[in-house]
């Protein structure tokens, strides 16, 4: 008996030992398997510079919450650009006297156009007086950022050289519903480059994407026009899709909600709407940047 207590405590550490590991093989063995994940260095000092490009064309009731959600953001390194794209309610003025407001008349540019070029033509044409390694967000006069550190996020975004552009989800307003057919793209749709068949399976109302110049720079214009003109309907997709198809594997999916997207005087799915994104579905891809 004696013999038996003297090598109790021994059993005792060799059967819990025994029973640590089984559970320790057991928890990696049942263990999920986790995506890939892009290299982003947090604590990156190095600070992006960001434009903000607003389109707006009658945007008088929207336009000033829209452009102060730009103006409020902590982040110092960007600058604004408002295009008003033939306004008739005074969009442009009311635009410029918030950034008065605001005292920062010295980041904005504003653009006026006399007759309407349509959001593709306004956009496109502005993309190429970017520098190439700013990092362009796209917005509407209508839409907002959801909050005052939208450019912070983004920044440690862009911290990782394999981040080229980013997209994700957004508010709906005025419910403040996220949207639901927003996810992120799956990792075969990417390898295969089938990202046409894949946005035309799946309507998904992208509003939300942002990417270096030189990416965005690389679309080229006839790309955009049908029958020798530009698109007048299709909005973010026009850049959408052929960015994911040139950055494919270096695009970020941002699972934070950074952006409010205003539905409250939305058509829905009208007939040029349609018409336009069938026609960018059928067009001819890009082929991956190769470095």
């Amino acid at each position: 008996m004696k013999k038996i207590l003297c090598f109790l405590p021994s059993i005792l550490f060799g059967a819990f030992a025994c029973f640590f590991i089984f559970n320790f093989f057991l928890s990696i063995s049942h263990k999920p398997k986790q995506p890939r994940l892009l290299h982003i260095d947090t604590l990156s000092k190095e600070k992006k510079s960001f434009v903000v490009l607003i389109y707006a064309k009658d945007d008088v009731q929207f336009c000033e919450r829209s452009i102060q959600s730009v103006l409020n953001q902590h982040y110092p390194h960007f600058r604004l650009v408002f295009i008003d794209d033939g306004s008739k309610d005074g969009t442009g003025g009311v635009a410029l006297e918030v950034a008065k407001r605001f005292n920062k008349l010295e980041q904005c540019i504003f653009l006026r156009e006399n007759l309407e070029k349509g959001f593709v033509q306004s956009i496109y044409e502005s993309l190429q007086k970017c520098g190439d390694d700013e990092v362009v967000v796209i917005m509407t006069g209508r839409d907002l950022l959801s909050h005052d550190r939208v450019l912070d996020s983004l920044n440690k975004c862009y911290a990782s050289k394999d981040v080229w552009i980013t997209y994700g989800s957004h508010l709906i307003y005025p419910h403040y519903k996220k949207e639901k057919s927003i996810k992120e793209i799956p990792e075969k749709i990417k390898a295969a480059g089938k990202f046409r068949q894949y946005f035309q399976d799946h309507f998904i109302n992208w509003h939300f994407i942002s990417g270096y110049a030189k990416i965005f720079k690389k679309i080229e214009e006839r790309s955009l026009k049908k029958d020798g003109n530009y698109l007048m309907a299709g909005g973010i997709m026009a850049f959408f899709l052929p960015m994911m198809e040139l950055a494919n594997s270096h695009s970020l999916f941002l699972r934070d909600i950074l952006y409010i997207y205003n539905r409250s005087e939305s058509l829905g799915k009208t007939k040029k709407e349609r018409e336009a994104r069938k026609y960018l579905y059928s067009s001819k891809p890009y082929s991956p940047i190769v470095q």
